[in-house]
């Protein structure tokens, strides 16, 4: 049955818009393989994938609006987080890091410890930097939902973004390697999640002209930031700013998928998007972790074609994510027992 247009949508089809970001990080990291030349055209495509880091960014920050909002108790927010996060990261990293850090690099315990306190990635970069920013994400939120529910939370949230951009600008000036690390940019994309949540859980009404507008703006910003960016040689700048446009396009993806969904009406396709944003952080890191040991094994430094990428590191990934999800799932129920 087709359903009026608006902003509860995001909600309604969010582990599809889940499921979908998962596909397109996935689909992102491909080319890090040996691409057939018929492909090589489309690499920059591809790449352009990662946009569905942003859109999960900004699913985070909604979610983490809902959860506030109804137990504004800090203790246990911070523990919520805590349950949901570390369970899996427990799970994928710390063997993952056994094998990287012990067997194969050779690191010491020391090594192994900053890997798996995910401190690697602010001292030297290495490490998940995903888990890294998600944390910090987590401890800055109820600041910015104090921002967000005040009296203008217009207000409030471009004095965050500005913040956030001006932060940006003197990491570059200053900090040059902590700003080709810490993706501040999508910073802006996760307090968009939390500002936009009233408005998804009231459902408030929308148009198309939301999400094509969000597309169009992608563009213009896409070429905004070309032409002003033509003579920086570097390549972290160009990518960090870039990433700004990213925010139009994640927000206008995020708006058409329940639309084209609906208008599909295609149940298995939702079921299998379903499925797959029900396990969507553990495929992210899984398939990372699988793809670096392929990568430093003996077989993969031989047979870096994008084939085996998805015929070998992408369905092993997704099983062992479906393995996790359902361990840490028997864990929070033995733990909801006692």
């Amino acid at each position: 049955m087709k359903k009026n247009l608006n902003w509860g949508m995001v909600s309604e089809y969010r582990n599809e818009i889940f499921g979908l970001s998962a596909i397109l990080v996935i689909i992102s990291h491909a080319p890090s393989m040996k691409l057939p030349g018929y492909l090589e055209s489309v690499r920059p495509l591809l790449i352009h994938g990662n946009i569905g880091v942003d859109i999960f960014l900004f699913l985070s920050g909604m979610g983490l609006w809902f959860s506030f909002s109804k137990d504004q108790n800090i203790k246990n927010f911070y523990m919520k987080r805590i349950l949901r996060l570390l369970p899996p990261w427990i799970c994928i990293a710390v063997p993952y890091f056994i094998i990287q850090d012990l067997f194969i690099s050779s690191c010491d315990f020391g090594q192994f410890f900053m890997d798996i306190s995910t401190l690697s990635f602010w001292v030297d970069g290495s490490g998940m930097w995903f888990v890294s920013y998600i944390i910090v994400c987590y401890l800055f939120f109820p600041l910015v939902f104090k921002g967000i529910n005040g009296k203008n939370p217009l207000a409030a949230v471009v004095i965050i973004c500005i913040g956030l951009v001006v932060a940006n600008i003197l990491m570059y000036i200053y900090f040059f390697n902590c700003f080709a690390r810490l993706e501040l940019a999508r910073g802006v994309i996760f307090v968009l999640g939390c500002y936009f949540a009233p408005k998804i859980q009231q459902k408030k009404g929308m148009t198309m002209a939301v999400p094509i507008g969000c597309i169009l703006m992608y563009f213009v910003t896409r070429i905004a930031i070309v032409l002003i960016m033509r003579n920086v040689s570097q390549v972290v700048v160009k990518t960090t700013a870039i990433r700004y446009a990213y925010i139009w396009a994640a927000m206008g993806i995020m708006l058409f998928v329940p639309v084209f969904l609906q208008w599909a009406d295609n149940c298995s396709l939702n079921k299998a998007l379903r499925w797959f944003g029900g396990i969507s952080i553990e495929v992210y890191l899984m398939h990372v972790c699988v793809m670096n040991i392929y990568s430093i094994s003996g077989f993969g430094k031989e047979h870096m074609e994008v084939m085996y990428y998805f015929l070998f590191i992408v369905p092993v990934s997704v099983v062992l994510a479906w393995g996790v999800k359902g361990l840490v799932a028997k864990f929070r129920i033995s733990q909801a027992g006692n």
